[in-house]
Order: C-alpha cells, then sequence, then structure tokens
C-alpha cells in the first residue's frame, strides 16, 4: 500500500517539476516513472494482457510526447501552457488524487479500485491534450476530438481492447471545460468508485486544473495560459489575469467533488481563495 500524501506535498512537487521546466527538465518519461513509482505500478511486473497493453501504450506515448515536444521546442511552438510542463503537472496531480482515493476506500472499508482502472486513468490523462495547439475550442469537444484521433493510432499499434479504448475516449471528451459543471452533477448522488466511468472522469478533470487552482502553484500556471493567448486572444488573455475572472474560474471551473480531493483538502484552498477575492 502506498504510503500517506499530503497537500503540502503535492504543493512541493508541483512547484519543483515547474522550477524545473526552463532550466534541468527530467523529462516527461522520468516524471511518469516517478508516479508510477509512487502508485507502485510497474510495467515490468507480469499484468494481465488487457492491462499490459495500457502499460506498453502509455509508456511509448510518453515517449513520443517528450520527443516532439522538443522539436517544437526547438522550432518555437511548443504551447506556452499546453506543453511538457502541462503534461507533467496533470500526472503528478493524478498520482495523487489515486492514492488519495485508495486512502479514502480503505477508511470507507469499500472495495480498493483495481489496477487496471488506474493504468486507463494514466492512458487518459497523459493523451487528454495531446498535440494541443493553444487555441481553443469553437465548438464542443473539438480539441478533445482531436487528441482522441491523434491517441487511436497509438492504441491500435498496442492492440487496446476495444472497451478500453471507448472509455479512454470517453474520459478525455470530458475533460472540455464546458463539460465539467455537467460532469459533477452526474456523480452527486452516486457512491463513489472509479469503476464507474463518471466517477473516474472527475479525478481525471480534477488532476487536469490543480496546478491552476492551487494557491501555491497558479501563478506560473496562469503566467503560462496568458502568454499562450496573447498572441491568439489578446483581449481573453488580458481578462484572465483580472481578478474577477480568477473567481469565475474558481466558481465554476475548478470543481472538486472527489472523496480524494476532500481528503487532501483542496477545496479548503481554493475557498479561501475565494474568500480572499471577495473581500477586496
Amino acid at each position: 500500500m502506498s504510503h500517506a500524501i499530503s497537500l503540502s506535498q503535492l504543493v512541493t512537487e508541483l512547484t519543483t517539476v515547474a522550477d524545473r521546466w526552463t532550466e534541468r527538465w527530467p523529462g516527461l518519461p522520468s516524471i511518469l516513472n516517478m508516479c508510477l513509482k509512487r502508485l507502485e505500478l510497474n510495467a515490468d511486473t507480469t499484468l494481465a494482457p488487457r492491462t499490459q497493453a495500457i502499460a506498453n501504450c502509455l509508456l511509448d506515448l510518453c515517449e513520443w510526447i517528450e520527443k516532439n515536444g522538443q522539436s517544437q521546442a526547438t522550432r518555437n511552438q511548443e504551447p506556452a501552457y499546453h506543453n511538457r510542463l502541462h503534461f507533467a503537472d496533470t500526472m503528478i496531480s493524478l498520482s495523487y488524487l489515486l492514492i488519495a482515493q485508495r486512502q479514502w476506500q480503505t477508511l470507507s472499508q469499500s472495495p480498493l479500485s483495481e489496477s487496471h482502472i488506474e493504468w486507463v486513468s494514466l492512458l487518459s490523462m497523459l493523451a487528454h491534450d495531446l498535440m494541443h495547439d493553444g487555441k481553443t475550442n469553437r465548438y464542443p469537444q473539438e480539441l478533445e476530438q482531436r487528441s482522441v484521433n491523434h491517441l487511436k493510432p497509438f492504441m491500435n499499434n498496442h492492440s487496446l481492447d476495444q472497451a478500453d479504448q471507448v472509455l479512454i475516449t470517453q474520459l478525455i471528451l470530458h475533460t472540455d471545460a464546458n463539460s465539467i459543471i455537467a460532469n459533477h452533477a452526474r456523480i452527486k448522488i452516486r457512491a463513489f468508485d472509479l469503476n464507474d466511468p463518471d466517477c473516474l472522469t472527475i479525478l481525471i478533470t480534477e488532476s487536469d486544473i490543480l496546478a491552476s487552482c492551487l494557491s501555491a502553484t497558479q501563478t506560473v500556471r496562469t503566467q503560462n495560459l496568458y502568454q499562450e493567448w496573447l498572441l491568439l486572444y489578446p483581449e481573453q488573455a488580458q481578462q484572465l489575469l483580472q481578478p474577477k475572472n480568477r473567481l469565475l474560474f474558481l466558481e465554476r471551473i475548478a470543481l472538486f467533488s472527489s472523496p480524494a480531493s476532500k481528503l487532501l483538502t483542496i477545496d479548503q484552498d481554493r475557498q479561501a481563495q475565494i474568500d480572499a477575492i471577495q473581500t477586496k
């Protein structure tokens, strides 16, 4: 069983990886391996064939993303926010939430989720912004569907089970920011179980935005998104830095309802930011 983790540990790790983004970048595969070690998941152990296919796909895709990101960076084409740092942020965040979820399930005496589901979540997380170009959706799930389209050859090359491909597709599509309120509403009165795709969606979407939500890590991520939007959407970029829009983000997008997020006290950090903005 994984060791206990805390929000302060997560903040330290997210801060460290951001500091190393411009210098001493360890590479996305190294960060993924660190996350797998934390979760005590090992692709080299004897896994069921269906799970092994996902593990192999995850490692292959991670190597490809790092090489593609390096290539983009040499041409000054890697997005300022949707880059390898964001991929790292989301993988680190998900690994912490998965451990917290395990701990909650132990405390609640519910069955622990199978590692297969955790492998599925990791692959979905890694692929959710695959080939993101810094633009925003012109219609629902536009960029998310593009990510799925880029992921499909990897999934097919590794012979992923069709049911897993369908689930991964669903998870990625529901990371569209406009889906978040509906995502949380769907599981409001359900028992939280990672084997329920709607519940797994919550853990994925929480991981996607976590580094941009926490008071101690949000400044760097907000500035990165500002730089990404500055050339494409200059008006929206300026609005991004206004407190009223930070408040809107915290109230409507930065939603956390998983037991894991509650165990890590993420919503307390979020509420403190809301209170600070509203009292100014």
